[in-house]
Order: structure tokens, then C-alpha cells, then sequence
């Protein structure tokens, strides 16, 4: 089977580097995502253990279709009944269209709902889960060639099932595991988020320290699937909780919010691991740390608007940080941002920048130095 794991773009290559640890089968790699291939287990697998990956995508069939009643048809060729049970699924189907007959997205998706609800009603059987569920169908056409996928992950697979309470612009998960992979992060080194928020980057180098599957905590779509087999799913939830290790690391996280560290505790609490991050309620321009030759990884405040003095403002945070950094000896600093002026107010010389990563309408980047 084809599996396609989307991702924000410019995080391609991680994600590709992520597959390869999990021997994927034919790794391709595609605009926002990568190709794959397996079989159910591959699909169990990329869900529970990606850390970048927001979505898994099971590709049904491909075929021609210049006509709406061409569409229809081939889609009631797909057996939908082992992926759905009946009609009291809801079933979301979203389609795009590029240099085709079939030109209107919207009357598409319509059609390719029609169609499944059709081949359901023939063949599909009673739901013996409690409530009904969501499912969601993706079409592509292009070049009158269609393709239909069904979505294996359900919520998006940034959402790891602990975090209950945020903050003001949450760092989503999938882009905080990101960015400690462009930063190489190790359980050797110690790490520290001198502005962590409610914990992102503090709960995600914890995962990876432990080596703690980013899913390991959440269902997915494929488990109210008819044709999903019960043991091999149970198999991999066993085999990644298995492959974790004890915690060994260093890791420590502040923030001058009461707010942000109220959050930070309580998704900590939710994983259990509140006595094994250290935490302060500082401003950084007051840090110190005993921690020797740190990874001190952040995502500052990067104003939407920025005039001269919000600019000037920010400048002088991210000075601070980069008095911080130097001042703490052998560290190397990963900065999140979206602006090039703020990371240079650091006065830290970045070795590596990473492509743009749209986030919120904005392109942010990872700096290593």
C-alpha cells in the first residue's frame, strides 16, 4: 500500500530522516510530505511514532475521470466498507482540482461523498462503536487524473493526547520535535528552554530522551476501521511502550509568565513527569544554570506587527538570550523565530538556518549556532 505523511513544508527532509527510522518502504519526497509504502503495520507504526508528520494519508485508488458521473462511479468501485461502517459515520471529504474537466472542488467532493455513502449503503455494516465517528476522504485531481486517499490519523497528530493547558501562541509539537532534530538533540546533552511556555519543546526533548513514541498516548481514525486488525494494533502500541527507556537527561525550562508555568505544570502532570523537569519563574535576563555545555533551545516572541518600538522591545529580550548563551559555557543556542533582525539582535553567529516553515501565516526558521 501507498502511504503519503504530510508535514508543514520545509520540514521535508526531518520528516524523511523520521520514515527512514521507522523502514518505511520507498521513501519519496514530495511539497509539504514524503511517499511510502507498507502494509497495516506501516500504517500503525508512522501514526504512533513520527514526531513531525501531521497527518497519515492511505492512498485508496487512482484513476481518470473527466465527468462527474465517471467520478462516481469509479469511486463506488472503492471498498469504503472496510474503512467505514455504516452511514452514521460522518464523512468529510475535501478535494482540490488542477488543470481538469472536473474544475469545481467543491461539486467534486460532493459527488465523491454521494458516491461513498452509495457503496456503504450496499455493502456496509452496522457500527458497534459506541457514537458515531469522523472520517475524512481527500481528492486530488489533476490533469483529469483523480485520486482518492482516506486519512488514517484522525485529529491531527501534533495533538499527543497531554496537553490540556496553553499559552498565548502555542509552539505546535510536531514543529518543536523539528526543531531538536535539526539541532541533533542527544539525552547526552543537557537542555534548556529559557522561555518554555506551557512545555513544548520541554515535553518533546523529554519523548525523545526517553525515546517515547509522539502517539503513544491518542487513538486514531484506523482503530474504529472494520478492516483494522485488533492485535497488530495492539502489538505496536505494546512494542513502542517497550521501546522507551529510562529518563537520563538534563532538562530544565523557565519563563517570567506564572501563566505559562501554571500551563507548563499541569501538562507535565498529565504525563507524570513534573518531578523530572526542573522549573523556574524567571525572566532570562537573571538565569543561571549548572548545567555544562547545554543545547539552550527557544522560541521567543516574534510580534506579528513589529513598529519601532515593539521592535526595540523584542530586541532587547532577545539580547538577553543571547547574553544568557554566552555566559554559559560550551552551550549552543537553537532559536526559533521569524525574524531575521531579532535573531541577529542575539549577537550569537548562527551556523545553520533552516528553510522557512509557514506557521500561523508566518515563515519561521530554526538558527543553530
Amino acid at each position: 500500500m501507498t502511504m503519503f505523511a504530510s508535514c508543514a513544508p520545509g520540514l521535508e527532509d526531518l520528516l524523511v530522516a523520521d520514515l527512514k527510522k521507522m523502514s518505511a518502504g520507498n521513501i519519496t519526497k514530495l511539497d509539504g510530505g514524503a511517499e511510502f509504502t507498507g502494509d497495516f503495520e506501516t500504517i500503525v507504526r508512522a501514526n504512533i511514532r513520527l514526531g513531525i508528520a501531521e497527518r497519515v494519508l492511505l492512498r485508496l485508488e487512482t484513476f481518470k475521470a473527466r465527468f462527474f458521473d465517471e467520478l462516481i462511479s469509479q469511486t463506488e468501485e472503492i471498498p469504503f466498507e472496510q474503512y467505514i461502517c455504516d452511514n452514521s459515520v460522518k464523512i468529510k471529504v475535501s478535494a482540490t482540482s488542477a488543470k481538469s474537466k472536473i474544475y469545481h472542488s467543491k461539486a467534486a467532493a460532493e459527488r465523491v461523498e454521494l458516491a461513498i455513502k452509495n457503496r456503504i449503503r450496499k455493502f456496509g455494516q452496522k457500527s458497534t462503536q459506541a457514537g458515531a465517528n469522523i472520517q475524512n476522504i481527500f481528492v486530488r485531481i489533476e490533469d483529469d487524473i483523480c485520486t482518492v486517499s482516506i486519512d488514517t490519523s484522525g485529529d491531527l497528530l501534533h495533538k499527543r493526547g497531554y496537553k490540556t493547558a496553553t499559552t498565548d501562541a502555542p509552539l505546535r509539537e510536531t514543529v518543536a520535535f523539528a526543531a531538536l532534530m535539526f539541532s541533533e538533540y542527544t539525552a547526552k546533552v543537557p537542555l534548556i528552554d529559557p522561555m518554555c511556555g506551557s512545555g513544548t519543546l520541554l515535553t518533546e526533548a523529554f519523548a525523545l530522551n526517553k525515546k517515547i513514541a509522539p502517539g503513544t498516548n491518542r487513538k486514531f481514525a484506523f482503530d474504529n476501521w472494520p478492516v483494522a486488525d485488533k492485535d497488530i494494533i495492539k502489538k505496536e502500541r505494546l512494542r513502542a511502550r517497550e521501546y522507551s527507556i529510562p529518563f537520563t537527561g538534563q532538562i530544565a525550562g523557565s519563563d517570567i509568565s506564572d501563566k505559562s508555568i501554571d500551563a507548563a505544570l499541569i501538562n507535565f502532570k498529565n504525563l507524570g513527569i513534573e518531578d523530572e523537569i526542573l522549573l523556574s519563574n524567571k525572566p532570562v535576563s537573571s538565569l543561571t544554570t549548572d548545567f555544562i555545555g547545554p543545547l539552550i533551545i527557544c522560541n521567543p516572541p516574534w510580534g506579528r506587527r513589529l513598529n519601532g518600538e515593539n521592535l526595540k522591545k523584542l530586541e532587547s529580550i532577545y539580547k538577553d538570550l543571547g547574553d544568557f548563551v554566552r555566559k554559559t559555557e560550551n552551550s549552543r543556542l537553537c532559536l526559533i523565530t521569524t525574524n531575521r533582525k531579532l535573531a541577529a539582535a542575539t549577537g550569537i553567529k548562527f551556523k545553520q538556518i533552516s528553510p522557512p516553515v509557514p506557521l500561523g501565516g508566518m515563515r519561521l526558521k530554526f538558527y543553530l549556532s
